[in-house]
């Protein structure tokens, strides 16, 4: 099987451009620098992304009024770089759909005022600094109809759908 690479950068790690403390918010530029370091850790894109692939960014939408970058969301500036990086790496070449199910009612990536609008993803679409990518966001609780059940033989542990899992078709048609 493939083998689990992870690279991990905090704001302060000396080999950034501009190094600052923990304490500090970072700002985006920090954190995109953070986010390309990550990934050269991690030995890069090449093996992971090829030119025209789908790729499907999961993410966690957890508090339903929250900012980002206050810990309950996933922060939309490490996402932003991410589809930057992505954008770059295959020169455009690529379809990028931000998912997530949130478990909040206020679930609509096209409500301003959902979890997606008060966390910033919303934004995502309009930002000019990521014009030209192919980008969406996607409910995976919707609909009911865009499920597939997918059987994960000895390998599933839900004890109440025994080894059987609904999910969206998107995560299992997304190429990354």
């Amino acid at each position: 099987g493939a083998t689990t690479k992870v690279g991990l950068v905090p704001s302060d790690y000396p080999e950034l451009t501009n190094p600052v403390s923990r304490t500090t918010d970072p700002g985006y530029g920090q954190i995109e620098d953070m986010v390309r370091k990550a990934i050269e850790l991690q030995g890069g894109l090449d093996w992971i992304i090829e030119k025209g692939d789908t790729v499907l960014i999961k993410v966690n939408l957890v508090g339903a009024n929250s900012p980002s970058g206050e810990g309950e969301n996933t922060d939309v500036r490490v996402v932003k770089a991410l589809i930057k990086i992505i954008h770059e790496f295959t020169e455009g070449d690529v379809e990028i759909t931000v998912a997530e199910g949130s478990a909040r009612p206020n679930d609509n990536p096209d409500d301003p005022s959902s979890v997606w609008g008060n966390s910033g993803y919303r934004d995502l679409l309009t930002d000019t600094y990521l014009s030209g990518i192919n980008l969406s966001l996607l409910n995976l609780n919707q609909s009911i109809s865009d499920l597939i059940e997918i059987d994960l033989g000895n390998k599933g542990t839900s004890a109440i759908q025994g080894t059987s899992y609904h999910v969206h078709k998107a995560e299992v048609e997304a190429d990354v």
